[in-house]
């Protein structure tokens, strides 16, 4: 008796748009690698921040979108880190910015946590600040 396993992976079509290929990676249930998304577009940041900014289902698809681009292109979205730290509509992406404060750039994470103790949810984010492993960080609530 043979058996014969397939293995399946996710399928793309040739036509379509990186946007699509990676919403619908990120859409799957099943968890993918930040490089394995990046690698369906010939422009990753924006990609992803276009997922943050207009994919609302399922909802963990933009919270890993922005995950990769904390993890990978803090510089590239610098500017969103603030709003998300500060305004309450991105209240899960700042609590996600805060999770990240310790890797990220010190040039990033200084001015981006000055802003949060001040922004959305200032107990969260001195709370987050002052766990920091950094101590250029911690300073920011002295």
């Amino acid at each position: 008796m043979t058996i014969v396993l397939l293995l399946v992976a996710p399928s793309f079509a040739a036509d379509e748009a990186p946007f699509d290929r990676v919403q619908r990676a990120l859409s799957s249930r099943d968890p993918v690698a930040c490089e394995t998304v990046e690698a369906l577009s010939p422009t990753p940041a924006a990609t992803l921040l276009q997922v943050v900014d207009t994919v609302e289902m399922p909802p963990w698809a933009p919270m890993i979108a922005a995950d990769c681009l904390l993890r990978h292109y803090p510089n590239e979205v610098r500017s969103h880190l603030d709003a998300w730290v500060t305004k309450t509509e991105f209240a899960g992406f700042g609590r996600l910015t805060l999770n990240h404060l310790d890797t990220l750039p010190l040039e990033i994470a200084v001015p981006v946590a000055k802003l949060a103790i001040t922004g959305a949810d200032p107990e969260l984010a001195r709370k987050f600040v002052r766990a920091s492993t950094k101590p250029e960080l911690r300073a920011v609530t002295e």
